[in-house]
C-alpha cells in the first residue's frame, strides 16, 4: 500500500513540474496559423499575429501574443494591439472549452475612422 501511495505521489509531482516547465521548451510560434484561424472565427474579421506567441498552464492556464492586428487591410476600424494577453478558466479547458477568465490589451490603437454601421466590432457585437 505504501508502494502505490509513494507511487502515486511521485508521478503526481511530475506531471506538475511538467506541467510548469513544459510550456517553456514548447515553440508556440509553430502554432500561430491555427491561432489565427481560432480567433478569426471567433472575432468574426481576418485576425494576425506578427510577433511573438507564448503560454502557459500554472498557476493559471494563460497566452500572451504579441503585435495582434484585428480586420483586413481596408476594414475601417482596423485595431492594433502591441499585446495581447488572455487567461483561460482551467475548468473549462478540462471539459474541452475555451473560455476566458480575463483579457488584456494594453496600448491598443485603431486605424483609419470607425463608422458603427460598417466596423469589424459592429459585426462583432452583432454575432455575440
Amino acid at each position: 500500500m505504501q508502494t502505490t501511495l509513494l507511487g502515486l505521489a511521485i508521478a503526481f509531482i511530475i506531471a506538475l513540474i511538467a506541467a510548469l516547465i513544459g510550456p517553456y521548451f514548447i515553440d508556440w510560434n509553430q502554432f500561430r496559423p491555427q491561432f489565427e484561424t481560432e480567433a478569426t472565427r471567433v472575432v468574426g474579421a481576418p485576425v494576425r499575429v506578427g510577433g511573438e506567441l507564448s503560454a502557459r498552464l500554472l498557476p493559471a492556464p494563460s497566452l500572451r501574443l504579441r503585435s495582434v492586428a484585428v480586420g483586413g487591410a481596408n476594414d475601417l476600424g482596423k485595431v492594433r494591439a502591441d499585446k495581447l494577453d488572455v487567461e483561460f478558466s482551467l475548468g473549462s479547458l478540462m471539459r474541452g472549452a475555451w473560455r476566458s477568465i480575463s483579457v488584456s490589451i494594453p496600448r491598443a490603437g485603431s486605424t483609419g475612422r470607425c463608422r458603427p454601421e460598417n466596423s469589424i466590432w459592429d459585426r462583432w457585437r452583432s454575432t455575440a
